[in-house]
């Protein structure tokens, strides 16, 4: 009998289990543990301490049974169900949700699935601390963070699913690991070479999808913090989120924290608001009929290429501002404008009229999900024909489609 067998064996009984030390204590009514029922619970004891840790209260019940009928977003059978509790440290205990990816994470999660070595959505911040004794209060911090955020409990499971989904732990442990710097060589740099998304990867499975990693860096008498979140989990919005809160954990002031926004509530919107047979059509209808990529200078390779620079230039306040007035008179956003206009760019780089682009959509201005943490941005195709209307009728079709 295995430990989720026994919590099911338990369910609907009136027993009750506490935590005493190393101790497990059981309170039930007389008759109520066979021989069978009380060998497992010994067998099964360190497990069920474990579990008895991520209770908030004193006793605890065994709780009910995961069935197909408590998951309102998402279809598996039993069987499918106890596959993805056993994967959760804790089982049923430590299991507060399960639901389907959203769809941007179910791009990113095809491409982690499809790049074996590294991760292009493993992201990464690093900090500096004077002394280790500080890096313990910036780990209890994001820890304190992590525990208010779903988000940032949520692993992901797949193997032998219909569909990946995600579940979203009660408790999850932030990793932490110290490394050993080579002296005569920058600090940093090596602890960036260690984990460059290129050749290192999370382990989906495990929540919370974040990794600290620190060392001394003796050289600049400091200690480095490196954190690693992957992009299933947040965007940029989410990093300034996540050292915000933690800030304001370090400073006493976490009772002036919003009240987390529970990410299922973004995917409950996804998965039951326009229908995937509605998307199929509305994206069928715009792409169907396209046949070849608009690859600028002929490039198609943009995944393994090592020549790829950034440049920002800041536009001319007059420039802007005629922008802003043009946007006005034909009734669409300035992001309208600039859409059509990097359409028109494409269109000369690759000699076609009628261009497919990609453009990242915000969606944190929708729900009051501001401060929310999770992923909130979804990458969208564009499809603009210059060369058959005006640059009025032009416009406007493009503001319509977005």
């Amino acid at each position: 009998m295995t430990v989720d067998e026994l919590v099911s064996r338990l369910t609907g009984l009136p027993i009750r289990l506490r935590r005493n030390g190393d101790d497990l204590v059981v309170r039930a009514p007389e008759g109520t543990l066979d021989p069978e029922l009380v060998r497992e619970l010994r067998a099964h004891k360190g497990e069920l301490l474990e579990s008895l840790a991520l209770s908030d209260s004193g006793w605890w019940s065994p709780p009910t049974r995961i069935t197909p009928e408590m998951l309102s977003l998402v279809e598996l059978t039993q069987e499918q169900i106890t596959r993805v509790v056993s994967s959760v440290p804790g089982g049923a205990s430590n299991v507060q949700d399960i639901y389907p990816l959203g769809p941007l994470q179910e791009g990113i999660f095809f491409h982690h699935l499809m790049d074996g070595e590294g991760d292009p959505y493993l992201g990464w911040g690093m900090f500096a601390e004077d002394s280790r004794a500080d890096v313990d209060r910036f780990v209890a911090a994001l820890q304190t963070v992590v525990d208010r955020h779903d988000m940032l409990r949520t692993a992901v499971a797949w193997e032998g699913l219909p569909q990946p989904v995600q579940v979203v732990w009660r408790h999850a442990d932030l990793p932490v690991e110290e490394v050993t710097f080579d002296t005569g060589a920058d600090a940093a740099e090596q602890l960036r070479s260690r984990f460059d998304p290129a050749g290192f990867r999370l382990d989906l499975r495990t929540a919370p999808l974040l990794r600290v990693v620190t060392g001394f860096d003796a050289a600049n008498d400091r200690w480095l913090l490196l954190v690693l979140m992957h992009h299933l989990v947040g965007d940029n919005a989410t990093w300034d989120v996540l050292q915000r809160e933690i800030s304001s954990v370090l400073s006493g002031q976490m009772d002036s924290l919003p009240r987390p926004v529970p990410y299922r509530n973004v995917v409950a919107q996804a998965v039951l608001g326009t229908s995937r047979a509605e998307h199929e059509e509305f994206f069928t209808g715009l792409l169907g009929d396209v046949d070849e990529p608009t690859a600028p200078f002929g490039l198609t390779d943009v995944h393994h290429s090592t020549a790829i620079a950034e440049s920002r230039v800041r536009l001319d306040p007059a420039l802007v501002g005629a922008v802003r007035e043009q946007a006005r008179r034909a009734g669409v956003s300035a992001a309208s404008v600039c859409h059509l206009a990097w359409g028109l760019v494409l269109s000369r780089l690759t000699g076609r009229s009628d261009v497919v682009f990609g453009s990242v959509l915000l969606g944190r201005t929708q729900g009051g999900v501001g401060n929310g943490v999770g992923l909130f941005i979804n990458t969208l195709p564009v499809r603009v024909d210059v060369g058959g209307r005006g640059v009025l009728d032009a416009v406007r079709d493009t503001h319509g489609l977005l």
